[in-house]
């Protein structure tokens, strides 16, 4: 047994995602945060220079740890955690987010040098690198939120956890063509660039609801939206 084999293991519970994602954002169980950290220390105090962990005794402590772990987060754990810790954490990011945006002025859309911003306030310094951040926040928030969705049942919406509603709660109020804006030339998207921040800027201030939703959130909004067809008798 070897550290990277338990650091694929814990990136394939999920814990790995779950713990980036949240950190500074939310609090996660003391179930998950325990059990992490009494691993971190015995893999430090038991691993080998070469990252090996040898001996019958010792990796059955590991396989137990990592077991606790999988457990925390396997099925209906998984969309508990999707609700109590992923949607605040990204309630809080957003809200910073919208911070750093009023900040960081027109260094917004700035194409310029990076090197005028030496000349602003640290506010807009501070700002700037805030967006900046929330380019890997932002991704690891749904990186680990699609982990857990996939531990917690299917979804009606045909697209899943990549589709629209999967992230903006309301697209098909957002966009006139949601079904197909951004798949083509024709059909592209509303903001100029390809730029994270300033899309996540365009859809807030067009009142998109962005968001992590269970699989029931989900299927409750892609009903409202794409109502079932009505049966008829003949």
């Amino acid at each position: 047994m070897y550290v990277r084999e338990i650091d694929d293991t814990l990136r394939s519970l999920g814990i790995t995602q779950l713990i980036q994602a949240t950190e500074g954002l939310a609090p996660l169980p003391d179930a998950i945060t325990s059990a992490h950290a009494e691993l971190q220390d015995f893999l430090a105090q038991h691993a080998t220079p070469h990252g090996a962990i040898d001996g019958a005794t010792h990796q059955q402590a590991v396989t137990k740890l990592t077991d606790r772990l999988g457990q925390a987060t396997s099925y209906g754990n998984a969309t508990t955690l999707i609700t109590d810790c992923l949607q605040p954490a990204l309630t809080t990011h957003l809200k910073q987010f919208q911070q750093h945006v009023s900040r960081v002025g027109p260094y917004l859309h700035h194409t310029g040098s990076i090197a005028d911003l030496l000349l602003e306030t640290e506010e807009v310094r501070l700002a700037y690198v805030g967006l900046t951040r929330s380019i890997t926040e932002y991704a690891n928030l749904r990186m680990s939120w699609e982990t857990l969705r996939g531990k917690g049942g299917a979804t009606l919406d045909p697209q899943g956890t990549r589709g629209l509603i999967a992230e903006i709660r309301n697209a098909p109020e957002v966009f006139d063509d949601w079904r197909r804006v951004g798949t083509s030339q024709l059909h592209p998207w509303p903001w100029q660039g390809t730029n994270h921040w300033i899309r996540m800027s365009w859809l807030l201030d067009h009142g998109a609801r962005v968001w992590l939703p269970t699989a029931a959130e989900q299927d409750a909004a892609y009903r409202q939206y794409v109502p079932a067809p009505r049966v008829t008798s003949n």
